[in-house]
């Protein structure tokens, strides 16, 4: 009361500079945010064209070579002119892709497309923090990277693969409309290159999970903790049965399988934020059902 006497008639000029500074801290945030959304968007562009531009190069149109043309010449008396197949394979044309952006940030490990969306991104590999706010030139940038879980590695035969759910719809943005049946459907398929070419995945399952709720009488599944032998992959596979909104039965015999077999990255789950509370996470999983094709 004292101090409020003292002011006197500075008391309402005071509240409004405080409340100037606080709409200005917010206009800042919002142009910084949306700073790094333009540099974000330029960047996925930039990479998305380096790995179209080779993978969509010649991979082996029929050339024709004959002794007037001054090429090499395969003329046969029997067959006439003798045609040839040139420019690269889908797995030399990967290599090329996985060299060129492996150039640019090392730690790129595969491109990861998620087919009839706008999630087509690099995979990246450090600690589990580095990546949640520096993009894939390692620039800082809010939006951050998609990458694979810091304890994860090659040989498991799970995944886990993390993106921010950007109000603006990109990193894992998208993922938000897997909340909908019809939706998840309708896009099922997803594509990996891990240098080989693309290998095909199914969307199988989708799940919340709200950490917030884990007490002494109930754990959430905490599908972070990978499984790494046919035991505790058939555990795994069974709680996030028992958590997903939505199971497709039908990839059974391929989990199946991959329990058996244990096969690197048989299984990718995409990981996501999801805004009803602080610790519930969207995820969204698949089963490899095709080798890259080369």
């Amino acid at each position: 009361m004292k101090l409020r006497e003292q002011l006197g008639e500075k008391w309402p000029i005071i509240i409004m500079i405080i409340s100037a500074a606080l709409v200005l801290f917010a206009d800042l945030q919002l142009l910084l945010y949306y700073s790094n959304f333009r540099e974000e968007s330029v960047l996925d562009e930039h990479l998305q064209s380096i790995r179209s531009r080779i993978m969509a190069e010649d991979s082996g149109d029929m050339q024709t070579y004959s002794e007037d043309s001054g090429d090499v010449q395969m003329h046969s008396e029997d067959y006439g002119d003798v045609q040839m197949y040139s420019g690269k394979t889908t797995q030399e044309k990967a290599k090329q892709a996985m060299t060129e952006l492996a150039a640019i940030n090392s730690d790129y490990i595969g491109w990861l497309t998620l087919e009839g969306t706008e999630i087509s991104y690099p995979i990246v590999h450090r600690d589990k923090e580095y990546y949640l706010n520096h993009d894939f030139e390692q620039k800082e940038n809010r939006h951050g990277a998609i990458f694979l879980d810091g304890s994860c590695d090659a040989e498991f035969p799970v995944w886990l693969i993390h993106g921010h759910h950007m109000k603006d719809g990109t990193m894992f943005g998208g993922l938000k409309y897997f909340e909908k049946a019809d939706y998840l459907q309708e896009h099922t398929t997803l594509y990996f290159d891990a240098g080989d070419g693309d290998e095909k995945y199914r969307i199988y399952a989708a799940a919340l999970i709200d950490f917030s709720d884990e007490n002494d009488s109930f754990r959430p599944f905490h599908y972070e903790e990978l499984p790494l032998s046919s035991e505790t992959f058939s555990q795994w596979q069974n709680n996030l049965k028992q958590y997903s909104y939505w199971y497709d039965t039908e990839c059974e015999k391929l989990l199946e399988d991959i329990s058996e077999t244990l096969v690197p990255r048989g299984v990718l789950v995409l990981s996501t934020c999801e805004y009803g509370t602080d610790l519930q996470r969207l995820i969204v999983v698949a089963v490899r059902v095709e080798e890259a094709n080369v």
